[in-house]
């Protein structure tokens, strides 16, 4: 949020913890009704592309897109609950609408295609292959199976996995070599879904991204390696 009265414009930073370094994007002005606030943030490292979903109401939010040069685009307007998720290697925006339909939308085609699964489902998180990670959720909105392969590809090829449990999505996470894990919040502890390794820490858990698991510990941010 910009602190400057503004309500209806936003601002996004970058941090580079290698070089201690920020970079500060160019102001977004939203049509928001209220005070406009970024929600969510994925960055591409290899295509230097940015997606911010911007919350500017109760129920609505915007995407946008910034390119390499920095210029700015808005994507669409959709629910808040919209899961927003990038590809690597390509300029491709997957998300998971309020109906829970998982859509690939590809900014420089301007093609927007439906993954025509038949039950319910959720988006998880995408590893540096480009697999897109799904879940086929209950009635009580928990995972039971996990399926998992390309967007160029028939989903008869993607590959799933039966749950042992139903799980929330939000205690499932993707590394970028595509291991499956489970967070268990009451064992401050993250389980690997195919061989079962227990992986503890101290703090609150807040992310895992390239291989690395992120904690909370009071007021530092604790990175540590996990494979």
């Amino acid at each position: 949020k910009l602190k400057n009265n503004k309500s209806n414009q936003v601002q996004m930073y970058t941090y580079d913890i290698e070089k201690g370094t920020e970079k500060k994007f160019p102001n977004i002005s939203t049509n928001a009704s209220g005070n406009a606030e970024i929600v969510d943030i994925d960055l591409s490292p290899l295509t230097n592309v940015v997606y911010i979903k911007v919350k500017i109401s109760d129920l609505r939010a915007n995407i946008y897109r910034f390119n390499i040069m920095e210029n700015l685009s808005y994507i669409m307007t959709t629910s808040i609950d919209t899961v927003i998720d990038e590809t690597t290697y390509n300029d491709s925006l997957i998300y998971q609408d309020e109906k829970n339909k998982i859509f690939i939308k590809d900014s420089s085609k301007g093609t927007n295609n439906l993954l025509p699964f038949e039950k319910k489902m959720t988006l998880i998180g995408i590893d540096k292959e480009d697999k897109v990670y799904v879940g086929e959720i209950d009635n009580e909105n928990k995972v039971t199976t996990v399926f998992f392969g390309k967007t160029t590809e028939n989903l008869f090829d993607w590959k799933k996995i039966p749950l042992k449990k139903a799980v929330l999505t939000k205690n499932i996470f993707i590394s970028m070599a595509g291991e499956i894990y489970e967070r268990v919040e009451n064992e401050n502890a993250i389980y690997n879904f195919i061989d079962d390794e227990k992986i503890e820490y101290t703090g609150e858990f807040m992310d895992l991204f390239n291989n690395h698991m992120v904690i909370k510990d009071k007021d530092k941010l604790i990175v540590t390696k996990i494979k």
